[in-house]
């Protein structure tokens, strides 16, 4: 790697669809002989299975919290208030960037539940995280480059959940059990295939100049939806 090549950063960013998504990208860029970096993928959205915890925790993904009704500090088991939280959440994620060739950011406002991309309204927490990062690290002079991601599955085996969150507007948790009784209930060989597609980079740099929004919330929606629509 050149000298200039340390400064530069990929940040993957995929729509998060499925609760295997990380574990599917981990194995291709392990597979690909890629740095496997960091994830940071959503607490809220993420299966509550102590064996699925430990082995996300292992390859390295770091669930971060959108709500502070969920937030508890260890120290004095009281809720902390949302500027606390986004503070804790844009420290750790500009910590990695900063130390790390490659990190991969799921767009985590909510997963996807329709199978179909509708324009985001409001800019993604994920994506504005991004955004202060890149403001806050502009001394170092990095290069940072957005990688859109796309997954897309023959098959999604939380379908059934999927759909009862639609009806419901509820986050349907998964145990163990279920888990593995969807999974076995599929016929062998029929779990289909998964397609990954990586777009073209998008330079942050050039992204946010050539911006006709000059506000981070603006700009932040802006990039949410040209993600959205990869």
């Amino acid at each position: 790697m050149t000298k200039s090549d340390r400064k530069v950063r990929i940040v993957f960013v995929p729509v998060y669809k499925s609760y295997s998504d990380p574990l599917v990208l981990h194995y291709l860029h392990y597979f690909k002989d890629l740095e496997l970096g960091f994830t940071f993928g959503n607490y809220e959205d993420s299966p509550k299975i102590g064996f699925v915890d430990r082995l996300l925790k292992r390859i390295g993904t770091i669930l971060i919290r959108r709500d502070p009704k969920n937030s508890l500090s260890s120290a004095t088991s009281k809720r902390i208030d949302l500027d606390t939280m986004n503070f804790v959440n844009q420290s750790l994620f500009q910590e990695v960037m900063e130390h790390n060739v490659i990190t991969t950011l799921f767009q985590n406002d909510e997963r996807l539940r329709s199978g179909k991309y509708n324009l985001p309204l409001t800019a993604d927490s994920s994506i504005k995280l991004l955004l202060k990062s890149h403001t806050n690290l502009q001394k170092l002079k990095l290069d940072i480059k957005v990688v859109p991601v796309c997954i897309n599955y023959d098959r999604i085996f939380e379908a059934s959940y999927l759909a009862n969150e639609m009806i419901s507007g509820k986050f349907s948790n998964l145990n163990l059990y279920e888990l593995m009784k969807n999974i076995y209930s599929m016929r062998k060989g029929k779990l289909g295939k998964i397609f990954v597609k990586y777009a073209e980079p998008i330079d942050l740099r050039d992204y946010v100049s050539s911006s006709k929004e000059k506000s981070l919330e603006g700009i932040a929606l802006n990039l949410t939806r040209d993600l959205y629509n990869i």
